[in-house]
């Protein structure tokens, strides 16, 4: 098994191996959380397909951020604390992100066998089902497009730690998470939320014990289903 870091904008035309995002604010975080509360379908979709998405499944919650859409087009927002507080068990979730739809989508185009997401609240589980692989891991911070550097060091915090977890490094993720936490309060000082609850969920180090999988429909949008690390097989691997 071989690691590589590699922003969105670095990676190569053909990814011959695993890819495995992080959008630790707040997407992959999002993604944990909606699996770990037993979500009925989670589908991640796009300015494009959402509407599509929205008729097919008239019952389903939309939830996330746009930068093009009204917040009234949504049930909840993209903050932590949101979803936390909504009932989402057996209900189909439409999650729209700024930027990760899109990184998802890039990974895919370029070939990747599998594409999984992580966060601090499932890390080790992510650690424990890619170290039983043996395949090239693409280890991808997500970045933020609407900023003028585009590198979160939020998410490159998340990666190079869980790099470090799988090269059989010591890893102090209490205080990569502290740092991270820093990180958040500079880059969005000019947001209004409190930083204190979003940060609980957050932080809340291996939580869960979800591994996230997505794979792409013919409609265009992610479909991500959870792999409990308490029940998954070889043949799941």
């Amino acid at each position: 098994m071989q690691t590589k870091i590699l922003w969105p904008w670095e990676l190569p035309e053909v990814l011959d191996g695993i890819a495995v995002i992080a959008d630790v604010w707040a997407a992959t975080t999002n993604i944990t959380t909606f699996l770990t509360k037993d979500t009925k379908n989670l589908l991640i979709v796009n300015i494009n397909n959402v509407q599509k998405a929205k008729n097919k499944y008239r019952d389903a919650l939309t939830i996330g951020e746009s930068l093009k859409l009204s917040k009234n087009f949504f049930d909840a927002s993209n903050y932590p604390t949101e979803i936390e507080k909504i009932d989402v068990k057996n209900k189909t979730i439409l999650y729209m992100s700024n930027n990760r739809s899109r990184i998802i989508e890039l990974v895919f185009k370029k070939k990747a066998k599998r594409v999984i997401t992580v966060s601090f609240t499932n890390i080790t589980s992510v650690c424990e089902y890619l170290d039983s692989l043996k395949e090239n891991i693409y280890l991808i911070p997500a970045g933020e497009i609407t900023h003028t550097d585009r590198k979160a060091d939020e998410d490159l915090i998340c990666i190079e730690s869980l790099d470090k977890m799988l090269k059989g490094e010591n890893v102090d993720l209490y205080k990569a998470q502290k740092n991270v936490q820093s990180r958040i309060r500079a880059n969005y000082a000019n947001e209004n939320f409190n930083r204190d609850l979003n940060f609980k969920i957050v932080f809340n180090l291996d939580s869960s014990k979800v591994v996230p999988i997505c794979s792409q429909e013919t409609e265009g949008w992610i479909k991500v289903t959870r792999l409990s690390l308490t029940s998954y097989t070889a043949s799941d691997v």
